[in-house]
């Protein structure tokens, strides 16, 4: 059963690429980054492809910004949702939000309407910061 399950799965499933690279890196860096793992054990061919790998990574990754900022500047006018899109892309920057413009009641039920939300914070805060003391403590002597 174990093996027509693993078949099954290698004629449907599709494999995914071992690792995801930067969108600058071509396939001539990663072809040279695999001869680079291949030679660690003779250190001069080792050192000259790793330089080789820097250099052509930074003139690819000088060539992808420049490409993405042109596009920028087409549509500087245009597209606002494309420039904020595009802006993100390039930042690497993803801005994650909980739930955005809803809030739990005490009872556990969202509100959703604007008119509930701050007496909802007024209901916390007093909450959060109840004091049970009385007024006026008596100092010990």
């Amino acid at each position: 059963m174990k093996n027509s399950l693993n078949v099954g799965i290698e004629k449907n499933v599709p494999k995914k690429d071992k690792k995801e690279h930067k969108k600058w890196i071509n396939k001539e860096i990663i072809d040279l980054m695999e001869e680079r793992r291949k030679s660690k054990n003779v250190e001069a061919k080792y050192r000259d492809l790793n330089r080789n790998i820097k250099i052509k990574c930074n003139a690819a990754k000088e060539e992808w910004m420049n490409q993405q900022c042109q596009e920028l500047e087409k549509k500087l006018n245009i597209d606002s949702k494309f420039i904020n899109a595009k802006i993100t892309d390039v930042s690497g920057k993803k801005i994650k939000c909980c739930s955005p413009g809803c809030i739990k009641s005490k009872d556990g039920t969202m509100l959703m309407e604007k008119k509930e939300m701050p007496n909802r914070w007024l209901e916390y805060v007093e909450d959060l910061f109840i004091d049970d003391r009385c007024e006026n403590p008596k100092e010990k002597r």
